[in-house]
């Protein structure tokens, strides 16, 4: 903890669900390695993925080894997030962080862009206490309701609704981070991640108000159908509950960050708007504001600002780009040429690849010379 204090404050106990797609790509895998949890990732029974796989609304697809397109002893995982969360705040606590469990948040106070103090509620005994902190990192997710009780102001236009459960088959899955554009979910995607040979995590995600007609768990329902059709799925039984979550990638649309306080992960907006994928920005975006904060009190500096120099530095013309291809995907077209040419072009497929997990910024596709080989493959 570099000679710091650490506080964790939660308001569940753990291990505990987290709504999510589980999914941790090839730079969420990098992030585990910065933290040296990895190992014990794969371990607690981590499931290894070998391959993105994109399906267009078309039905084209395509298929890419993660070591070919990023280079080698490139992978991903999926694990849920009441196995992954639980082991990171062992490594925290470990580290030598506290853990303030089952406590909420309540209130911030103050002064103007200065966090005085926090109002935390102990959920057990329904005590109150203040807490004084010299510094704050909010990492509270999709948690809208309690970002403006706090007085931050959040940009909802960036939001998309998500929805997913766990399923089992009845025989093995391919070990595959499969993405579906469907014609009936597009500009959404509807997912399949293994967490197990034969147990996934599938949803879908859709942008808010394009499918008014059909309610979400119909959507999901008939998502599943179609994999069964297609033969990707066999067997398939839910073992839990449907459950639906916001997801916000407004980035760069609100304030980060200021005098003595940071937002992190989903917090911030940082949730990738073409696939959903959050757990990779989430821990990028907490080492870093650790690092900035440490560096500013060792240099008298606002680390604020170091923070946002940073995060602009590395995702503002990435979720530009993100953007820009998201609005593309409403041209089924585009996203059915762009899906066949990767499956003739392996220079073209790395870099689209790249793209999509945020390790190339996807303005680098408007070069003459990739429009050209879309155009031009047959």
């Amino acid at each position: 903890m570099h000679g710091h204090r650490v506080v964790i404050a939660d308001s569940a106990q753990f291990p505990r669900d987290k709504t999510c797609g589980d999914g941790i790509s090839p730079l969420a895998v990098r992030m585990l390695i910065r933290l040296n949890v990895l190992s014990q990732v794969e371990s607690e029974g981590a499931f290894r993925i070998e391959n993105v796989l994109i399906q267009s609304p078309m039905g084209k697809m395509n298929r890419s080894r993660f070591d070919e397109s990023l280079g080698a002893n490139e992978y991903a995982l999926a694990m849920p997030r009441i196995d992954l969360d639980s082991i990171l705040l062992k490594y925290a606590l470990s580290s030598g962080a506290e853990a303030m469990l089952h406590t909420r948040i309540e209130e911030v106070q103050t002064d103007g862009d200065l966090i005085t103090s926090l109002t935390a509620k102990h959920l057990d005994s329904n005590v109150r206490v203040k807490i004084q902190p010299r510094h704050v990192i909010f990492a509270v997710g999709a948690n809208i309701g309690f970002l403006r009780r706090c007085g931050f102001t959040v940009n909802t236009q960036n939001v998309s609704l998500a929805t997913r459960s766990y399923y089992s088959t009845s025989i093995p899955l391919p070990k595959d981070y499969a993405l579906y554009f469907d014609e009936e979910l597009i500009p959404g995607y509807g997912w399949v991640f293994p967490v197990a040979n034969q147990r996934a995590n599938i949803g879908i995600g859709v942008v808010r108000g394009r499918h008014r007609a059909t309610s979400n768990i119909e959507m999901l329902d008939a998502f599943i159908n179609r994999r069964v059709n297609q033969e990707v799925l066999c067997g398939v039984t839910r073992e839990d509950d449907v459950k639906g979550y916001p997801i916000r990638s407004d980035y760069g649309t609100q304030r980060i960050a200021g005098a003595n306080w940071m937002l992190v992960g989903e917090a911030a907006g940082l949730v990738n708007p073409l696939t959903g994928e959050g757990i990779d920005l989430a821990l990028y975006s907490g080492i870093l504001a650790s690092e900035c904060l440490h560096a500013g009190i060792g240099l008298s500096q606002p680390y604020s600002r170091l923070y946002e120099a940073e995060l602009s530095r590395r995702f503002r013309l990435l979720f530009v780009g993100w953007r820009i291809c998201r609005n593309l995907l409403l041209r089924r077209h585009i996203m059915d040429r762009i899906v066949h040419t990767m499956s003739v072009d392996s220079e073209l497929r790395s870099l689209i690849v790249k793209m999509g997990l945020g390790l190339e910024s996807p303005i680098s596709l408007a070069h003459p010379k990739w429009l050209y080989r879309v155009i031009r493959s047959r």
